[in-house]
């Protein structure tokens, strides 16, 4: 009968991982086994066929040092042998006849001139802020006496919220609304000293805003009276 011949492993312990990397790096040339790029020795790892506990070290390549990689291509490969597995790519091909098939497609694949529909640019509206509406609204008397209340157009997302879309003349109305909350309508600027405290009846109010609402007020006391 005849013997299969068994080639002796030798095992490498942790203390001596160090170094071993060390001279297979410059075995290598101080390259990548994988890429063929230069790296330095900081970079590069141990590469070696996982295997699982129960199973025998050494068997179909299981367990073996396969040779010296950087450190990103190492994991890059890990990523890519257990998704392989969780695939069930396993009963279709082996990894190594799929890796060399993918990299033939990439380089040419065999349908070009078309592009996705999820790469095709969108036109985004702008959304308008609730804080925004509510401003416009509450300045609106002030800004446009004589108009009506803008209606901000309204729209549903497909999860079913609410939001409310902005154009150019929104715009203008909160620029203007903002700045009639910081006192600066119209050239109209209230300092620190200007602006009433609340509570206090001794200091003169400026703000336009709250002149208005003052204004207000006196004509809602005469048509009453």
């Amino acid at each position: 009968m005849s013997r299969r011949k068994r080639t002796r492993l030798m095992q490498i312990l942790q203390k001596d991982l160090k170094e071993f990397r060390r001279r297979q790096w410059l075995k290598q040339n101080k390259r990548c086994a994988a890429c063929q790029k230069k790296i330095p020795f900081e970079k590069s790892v141990v590469d070696h066929a996982h295997k699982r506990k129960k199973d025998p070290a050494g068997v179909d390549g299981k367990g073996k040092i396969r040779g010296v990689l950087h450190f990103g291509v190492n994991a890059l490969e890990g990523k890519i042998a257990n998704a392989y597995v969780r695939y069930g790519l396993k009963n279709i091909a082996p990894l190594p006849d799929i890796l060399r098939g993918i990299a033939n497609f990439l380089e040419d694949p065999p349908v070009t001139g078309y592009l996705h529909p999820s790469c095709i640019p969108k036109n985004k509206r702008k959304r308008l802020n609730i804080t925004d509406i509510k401003r416009v609204l509450k300045y609106w008397s002030v800004m446009y006496p004589k108009k009506k209340k803008p209606v901000p157009t309204k729209r549903t997302t497909k999860r079913g919220n609410v939001y409310y879309t902005t154009n150019k003349q929104w715009e203008g109305y909160v620029t203007l609304s903002k700045e009639l909350a910081k006192g600066t309508s119209n050239g109209v600027r209230c300092t620190k000293k200007q602006k009433a405290r609340p509570g206090s009846k001794s200091r003169k109010v400026t703000h336009p805003i709250k002149k208005a609402v003052k204004r207000k007020r006196r004509s809602k006391r005469k048509r009453s009276h």
